[in-house]
């Protein structure tokens, strides 16, 4: 246990204390007033007084040790069920977690992705302005087919190493004078951006995020994982899931 864990824990058992202290004294109190009160009644009271008196005192005593033992008791079964859930938590291996965790739940819904929308368009006629715009906000960049499947993921590093290395060998251009076609032939250790960018995998939108993990594992080099009606590429979009997203929810709090 850290400093903070065990300062939030001696803080918990300060107030604890505290409220046993108030329970206790608010009980007293209560119960030597109504004590008090009975043995005024038997001294000097009337005859109607205590037929009045004695049956209203009953009934307050009980409403104040049930209202205290109520408190208690309700406040210990809270904390058990509490600390049973926490327990079981705690035992969750990142594995657990994920197998745990529907698709549904941790994806970027479609609603919510921002990306660039290909008209139809060949490559050759999408500017890699379009694309650059969008990376100032987003690492990430998908285009999107008009029927809404997805064509491919861009992602910035990609597009600034390619206008780099154009920088590099002396032909330095912005990206309104350049198209996506042309970034997508240059090649980065070896590869072309063009096959980099197709590193996608897709799962179903019923799958667990354990599932779309091990589906991003199958394609070698791949950080981003579509979700579709039936896990297919040529589908609609339903949502996306990155490396990011998944290892977030892998953690062990």
């Amino acid at each position: 246990m850290d400093g903070t864990q065990a300062a939030r824990g001696g803080g918990l058992a300060g107030r604890d204390r505290v409220r046993d202290w108030l329970a206790v004294m608010v009980f007293i109190v209560a119960a030597a007033g109504i004590l008090v009160l009975a043995a005024a009644t038997l001294l000097w009271g009337s005859v109607d007084d205590k037929r009045q008196v004695f049956p209203t005192l009953v009934a307050l005593f009980g409403t104040w040790v049930g209202t205290i033992l109520a408190f208690y008791f309700s406040r210990e079964n809270f904390q058990a069920a509490n600390d049973s859930l926490q327990r079981t938590v705690d035992r969750l291996t990142p594995d657990d977690r994920l197998r745990s965790t529907p698709v549904r739940i941790a994806m970027i819904p479609r609603s919510s992705i921002e990306g660039v929308g290909t008209g139809g368009e060949p490559d050759d006629r999408i500017p890699l302005s379009a694309i650059c715009g969008l990376l100032a906000k987003k690492p990430r960049i998908p285009l999107i087919e008009p029927d809404g499947s997805l064509r491919y993921i861009v992602h910035d590093s990609m597009v600034w190493k390619y206008l780099a290395d154009l920088a590099i060998a002396g032909q330095p251009k912005k990206p309104a004078d350049l198209t996506v076609a042309e970034m997508l032939a240059h090649r980065l250790d070896g590869e072309t951006i063009g096959a980099m960018v197709k590193k996608v995998a897709y799962v179903a939108a019923d799958r667990s995020l354990a599932e779309a993990r091990d589906a991003m594992l199958a394609v070698k080099g791949a950080k981003d994982v579509i979700v579709t009606r039936t896990g297919r590429s040529g589908e609609p979009v339903e949502g996306w899931v990155t490396d990011v997203d998944i290892a977030r929810h892998a953690q062990v709090q």
